[in-house]
């Protein structure tokens, strides 16, 4: 995998001073990146993709570079919810869940039953994520599956009982749990 590695010393006093306030080299998560002595980290776990993407956000509070510099699709917002979880970065976060809220809107606006395979790729590929990790910062993330499903369910009378979606319940139980405690 290829890596990108960034010096503290260059990279500007708002990050320098965003990582030592929030105190990310110094918590046990980092302690792999520690280099204090050096100024220097090395992020080994992400791409060039994923690394200028948090370098952008990070300073300007925006996504136009790093992993959106492709199409924005559904994998690339969940990649970045899985960023800013693993950097402590709510904002970023809550801008992955904006944009996949927003693609949701679209695919229950739009819904289709016929036309199952665009958005049971991208759904499959969030309740994946969303259900390997049982981390409170992923429950948002949840939530976001389980109203989604509510939608389409005032277009289409029982979604559950699609093949493709029923294989998806039974891959991820806890999914199927929490559908049917929010239908109350």
């Amino acid at each position: 995998m290829e890596t990108m590695s960034t010096s503290l010393k260059s990279a500007g006093p708002f990050i320098q001073q965003m990582l030592s306030s929030r105190g990310l080299l110094e918590s046990g998560k980092f302690s792999d990146m520690k280099k204090a002595v050096t100024n220097h980290v090395t992020l080994e776990e992400n791409t060039p993709d994923e690394v200028e993407t948090i370098i952008e956000f990070i300073y300007t509070g925006e996504l136009t570079k790093g992993l959106y510099k492709h199409e924005a699709n559904v994998e690339a917002h969940v990649k970045i919810f899985e960023l800013g979880d693993f950097f402590d970065l709510p904002a970023l976060r809550t801008t992955a869940l904006n944009a996949l809220s927003e693609r949701f809107d679209q695919y229950s606006d739009n819904w289709d039953p016929k036309k199952k395979l665009p958005w049971y790729r991208d759904i499959r590929h969030v309740v994946q994520v969303a259900y390997s990790n049982d981390l409170a910062t992923y429950e948002p993330l949840r939530k976001l599956l389980c109203d989604f499903v509510g939608r389409i369910s005032t277009y289409y009378k029982n979604p559950m009982r699609e093949p493709m979606f029923k294989q998806l319940l039974r891959d991820f139980p806890a999914f199927h749990t929490e559908i049917l405690l929010s239908r109350g």
